[in-house]
């Protein structure tokens, strides 16, 4: 689906823009290119301070040292659960539908129980929802395996 990158490799200037310019190539149904524009870059904690480096806004004193990444409003997220050297670039979830949520069982939130307890001037709570996600769309994810 061109939104995998064909070799691992580690997070750098020269693999995110690999990774800017596959979304952008990235066509629909039709053939025609879909314009998909980066916007949240996802890495592990051990990524994090070379994803900060690559975002960064600095005040260059000569064109060579321009960090245009940090024009393209990326936003960075760093997901503790993730770990390795991994990394995903994913587009605006209001421009392009990568992933379906809803409630289950026509639910529309969270529903809370309370019990109070009389002995014990206790409350007790109880909050439960039957929540589902799916995977419905590639074009607006982009995956390096790292290295």
């Amino acid at each position: 689906h061109a939104n995998l990158a064909g070799t691992g490799a580690a997070l750098s200037e020269t693999t995110l823009t690999a990774a800017v310019l596959a979304m952008k190539k990235q066509t629909g149904l039709a053939g025609k290119t879909l314009r998909v524009v980066p916007k949240l870059l996802v890495v592990s904690p051990e990524n994090e301070i070379t994803a900060r480096k690559l975002l960064a806004v600095i005040a260059p004193t000569q064109s060579s040292s321009v960090n245009v990444f940090s024009t393209m409003n990326i936003t960075l997220i760093v997901e503790h659960r993730l770990s390795g050297n991994a990394w995903f670039l994913a587009a605006d979830p209001a421009a392009i539908d990568g992933l379906y949520h809803a409630y289950l069982s026509g639910n529309g939130g969270l529903r809370a129980n309370r019990e109070d307890n009389f002995n014990t001037q206790g409350i007790k709570f109880a909050v439960a929802a039957e929540f589902g996600v799916a995977a419905i769309d590639y074009r607006g994810w982009y995956k390096n395996a790292g290295q």
